[in-house]
């Protein structure tokens, strides 16, 4: 491989997927690849100890496998045609060639409980009321997680017992253009691989991780899918916010001012 990314991102002004409507990268009709992606089953994964991996439904043209780490262990990384990204979430346009493997070794960081909350929201004026709730709220500090990687390796200061994570969604979108996806075309099968991965990557820093998901419109309704197809990383969420978002919101829902109390208190945090 060329170059190491981040769940296959592309550099800016490159499409990952790069197809025009009906079409797959290679200018395939999306019928004939979807029936050849069906007919190839590739080699499938191998795991070392202390995990495995799962393959889940995603991109119609592409094939998309999860590493997940047993408990005490970390996700160390990738083997065969994976290599090339960094993350727990690996997408291929076609079937396996070489053969892939996921590596994983014990997990060194101390087992201490910890309670967080995930926002789950996109990008647009909408990402102003966030990035409002982020300041105020969690002093400014929310990292971001994107194709199961936080992209930032800072440790949070302690402003409290609950810490603060919004993820980037996209990761099965195309980047045109400079233009960062936002996961608005994406379908909730795509989104729901980005949060399993996203958890993934959280256990990996916080291994007794009790995540609340934060979201509105959209997002809420991914969270609620989550606690129903979110495989075994669901068992990592407490609950769920239902955030308002002024237009027509439900009975329940909480004001973005809200999110931090209503996370302690699912957290059963002071």
């Amino acid at each position: 491989m060329n170059s190491t990314t981040i769940g296959n991102r592309p550099p800016a002004g490159r499409s990952r997927m790069g197809r025009s409507a009906g079409k797959d990268r290679r200018g395939v009709p999306l019928w004939l690849s979807m029936a050849f992606l069906s007919l190839m089953p590739g080699i499938a994964p191998a795991a070392d100890a202390g995990g495995s991996v799962a393959r889940l439904p995603g991109d119609a043209t592409a094939i998309t496998y999860l590493a997940q780490p047993d408990v005490g262990y970390r996700f160390a990384g990738w083997q065969g045609d994976c290599e090339a990204t960094i993350g727990p979430l690996c997408t291929l346009g076609r079937a396996p060639v070489r053969p892939i493997t996921a590596h994983f070794q014990p997990n060194r960081i101390e087992a201490v409980a910890a309670g967080a909350v995930l926002l789950l929201h996109g990008t647009g004026k909408d990402r102003r009321v966030w990035d409002e709730v982020v300041n105020r709220q969690f002093g400014g500090h929310c990292p971001t997680v994107y194709g199961g990687v936080i992209l930032s390796q800072a440790t949070q200061p302690e402003a409290g017992p609950l810490r603060c994570y919004r993820i980037e969604f996209g990761y099965y979108e195309a980047v045109d253009d400079g233009h960062t996806a936002s996961g608005d075309q994406s379908t909730t099968e795509q989104l729901t691989a980005e949060l399993r991965a996203a958890v993934v990557g959280l256990q990996q820093r916080h291994p007794q991780l009790k995540l609340v998901l934060a979201g509105s419109g959209r997002g809420h309704q991914l969270a609620r899918r989550f606690l129903q197809k979110g495989g075994r990383q669901r068992q990592a969420v407490a609950g769920i916010v239902e955030v308002a978002d002024g237009e027509g919101a439900r009975s329940g829902a909480v004001a973005p001012g809200g999110i931090a109390p209503q996370a302690r208190d699912l957290l059963r945090l002071p």
